[in-house]
Parts: structure tokens; sequence; C-alpha cells
């Protein structure tokens, strides 16, 4: 669960859907992208 994050990244939602130290949140979808696009190379470079 995100919000349980939320108290050490700033950036994740907490229960409410704010930030716990109010900056702007990201979005589920919008980590799991991030995350995709910068693992993908990595996978690349390990698979080879």
């Amino acid at each position: 669960m995100l919000a349980r994050l939320a108290p050490e990244w700033a950036s994740l939602p907490t229960l409410e859907g704010v930030s716990h130290y109010g900056q702007p949140v990201k979005d589920r979808s919008e980590l799991q992208r991030f995350y995709q696009r910068e693992l993908d190379p990595l996978r690349r470079l390990t698979s080879a």
C-alpha cells in the first residue's frame, strides 16, 4: 500500500490522497510507468 510509504517518499499519497509533506503527489499508474521505463534498460543489460 502506497500510503504506508508516504512518510518516507513525499510524492506518494496518504490515504487522504495528499502528500504527507504538502508536496504534489504521483498516482500509482504514473509511478508504475516510471518504474518500468527505468527498469527495462537494466533488464536488457543483465540479460545480455
